[in-house]
């Protein structure tokens, strides 16, 4: 190892025997230094090592507190469990903690004090030899006053009690007290025994405050510096205090508590109790002596209850009342069984009477049942305030709460309807048209479909976003059921770059649940494809022979038309598109492309009416300026519809 530490682990129970040498900065080594290891086979047991923390020799005056301290005693092998001290110089001598790993004690004499440890580990050997320490006492040059101490009661002490006083603790760190003097400096005429000694008695006969002194002397004629000081108040015992705590109002037969609890005494603790009716024999009372008791009447009446409590000292306390009025029945329970609720299939339902009360008193029955569903399973807790079940099928579960109180009245059912739906799935979105990579313009429109299923019938919201290199320049919205669905882009309006790959996004999403699940899809790039003639329809082997491209426009366009005839017949097929917000219809085909290369998704905005000569029947606008009545039959126009353009129900158009 070439650190200033190195560790090894001995395979065997041998001699080992290391060498050290050290190198200065200046390249330099040192002589070699060794250490022999010698490692014991582990079935072994090493002994112990007492040591006492330390020097081996210490110093100390006659009357001073020395503490030693065995702590870094040690048994590498195990745990030491016994300690064993002895004075070998003064065996008589006393201190505490012979048996622990510390030992005080407080020599009264100047000489050598000398101990010894030995200690013993948890295999039952001692350790092969004692430590040891010498306290060289001495006389300090200058004699320490001694300290007066007095202990007294701690207790009550009442006019007539006899007290003692006693000074015995009061100490001298390098002598003995050999005089003791007392005196009542508050009552100097008070008389009591022992004046001189450690110990005094004496009779109080009068409350107050009486002060007691005390000096000492030590055997060198020193005398404390201070005296000891012991105050000891004298009164008369304080009676008790009763107090009730407990209902002022209840109904007859029920049970109601009186408690006591708050009864007080200010010298010292309440003990016994006892209560009575006052007002009335015949009620029945259990735990007249305790601190709480219980009543019961069947009569509706004012009853008066009385109380006293006694302290330690057998002082009884004045008579506190309590009154309760016990009145008549005559409320019923009102049950609540909570507000309706729809939950889907599989969710756990709480059914809960909490806000249900008595008038009168408290509730102590509670009845849930299901009337819709007698034997519907699942039921728990039906029995209590608050129950539940789990539906096992959809439906209408119709359930009643009926509760009782404390006089037997039961209240009238109260009813709650838990309607229990399908658990709602998302919808799912396929693509109809554009598919195989173009799109056919059928009499100027590019026809986005799709078929949408969803397994609980809700209604949708469509949009669908038309974008080119990931930017969005064109979207529809419109609420929809589900099925399938189309909405058309007019060409005429935005003419549609040609030879472009171009994409749409069609997304759905529920309108009328709370999950509002949504789902997206995307069809593959397509671009736009006029619509064309075959120019040689008897075919021929040159390069402008039939395509076959041709052939498949040409079936396209033919379903193109089928469906767009489906479209119009549901009305949503014809429309003209709706601009974004703050735009205007393109003027010119250049003019239309460059927007396409650049706009971004806004929400459409309904459009204004046209100026000009009227044509129509009517061209009245509202403050806003939107066009009020249909310009081709005259007919009042729809302006809440999803694609934001005014629409004619009787002409089924948009404008």
């Amino acid at each position: 190892a070439d650190t200033m530490e190195a560790s090894f682990t001995p395979p065997l129970a041998v001699q080992y025997m290391f060498t050290l040498t050290v190198q200065d900065d200046r390249g330099d080594w040192s002589p070699e230094d060794s250490v022999t290891v010698t490692v014991q086979a582990a079935d072994v047991n090493v002994p112990p090592v007492a040591e006492i923390g330390g020097a081996a020799v210490r110093v100390a005056y006659v009357g001073d507190d020395v503490t030693l301290d065995g702590s870094p005693s040690h048994d590498d092998d195990g745990t030491i469990v016994e300690y064993l001290w002895n004075c070998t110089s003064h065996p008589t001598l006393s201190f505490t903690g012979q048996n622990t790993t510390t030992v005080e004690f407080r020599p009264g004499e100047p000489g050598d004090f000398i101990f010894t440890l030995a200690v013993k580990d948890d295999n039952g050997s001692w350790s092969v030899a004692e430590d040891s320490v010498t306290i060289q006492v001495s006389q300090p040059s200058d004699n320490s006053p001694p300290e007066a101490q007095i202990d007294g009661p701690t207790d009550k002490v009442r006019p007539g009690d006899d007290v003692a006083l006693d000074g015995s603790r009061s100490s001298d760190r390098d002598g003995a007290i050999v005089v003791f003097n007392w005196s009542c400096i508050s009552h100097p005429t008070l008389n009591f025994t022992g004046q001189n000694t450690s110990f005094i008695q004496f009779t109080v006969e009068t409350t107050g405050d009486y002060t007691f002194n005390l000096k000492v002397q030590d055997n060198l004629d020193a005398w404390s510096v201070e005296p000891a000081y012991w105050v000891l108040s004298v009164k008369v015992n304080v009676p008790p205090v009763a107090a009730i705590t407990g209902p002022s109002a209840g109904l007859p037969g029920r049970n109601y508590t009186l408690s006591a609890e708050t009864s007080s005494d200010e010298d010292g603790d309440v003990v016994a109790w006892k209560w009575n009716c006052t007002s009335h024999e015949d009620v029945n009372i259990n735990g007249t002596e305790n601190e709480t008791m219980v009543f019961n009447t069947t009569v509706a009446d004012t009853y008066v209850f009385a109380l006293v409590v006694q302290d330690d000292e057998e002082a009884w306390s004045a008579v506190t009342e309590w009154t309760v009025e016990i009145n008549p029945v005559d409320q019923y329970p009102e049950a609540d069984a909570g507000a309706d609720r729809t939950i889907d299939i599989g969710t756990s339902v709480e059914l809960n009477g909490d806000d249900s009360y008595d008038p009168e008193g408290e509730i102590v029955t509670w009845h849930w049942r299901c009337t819709s569903h007698p034997n519907v399973p699942g039921l728990v807790n039906d029995d209590q305030m608050v129950a539940s079940f789990t539906p096992p099928d959809p439906g209408t579960f119709v359930f009643t709460l009926e509760v009782e109180d404390e006089a037997g009245q039961w209240s009238e059912p109260d009813e709650v309807t838990i309607t229990v739906q399908e658990q709602n799935s998302a919808p799912q979105i396929t693509v109809v048209l554009p598919m195989g990579g173009y799109a056919v313009l059928v009499d100027h429109m590019l026809v986005i479909r799709w078929d949408t299923y969803d397994a609980n019938d809700d209604y949708m919201m469509f949009k669908v976003e038309i974008y080119k290199d990931d930017i969005v320049f064109l979207a529809r919205r419109s609420d929809l059921p589900h099925g399938t669905n189309n909405v058309t882009f007019n060409d005429t309006n935005f003419n549609f770059p040609r030879r472009t790959d171009l994409a749409a996004r069609i997304y759905g999403w529920e309108t009328n649940t709370n999950d509002r699940y949504e789902t997206m899809v995307t069809t593959d790039p397509f671009q736009i494809e006029k619509e064309t003639i075959n120019p040689n329809p008897n075919g021929g082997g040159d390069s402008e022979g039939i395509d076959t491209n041709i052939i498949i426009i040409g079936v396209v366009v033919l379903l193109a038309l089928v469906l767009v005839g489906i479209m119009i017949m549901r009305g949503s097929g014809d429309d003209d598109e709706v601009p974004w917000e703050g735009e205007s219809q393109p003027e010119t085909k250049e003019a239309t492309r460059g927007a396409l290369a650049t706009r971004m998704p806004r929400a459409p905005t309904k459009v204004a009416p046209q100026t000009g000569p009227a044509t129509k029947p009517s061209t009245a606008t509202d403050p806003k300026g939107r066009i009020l009545d249909c310009p081709s039959c005259g007919a009042p126009l729809d302006h809440d519809t999803d694609f934001g353009a005014p629409y004619c129900w009787d002409c089924d158009k948009y404008f």
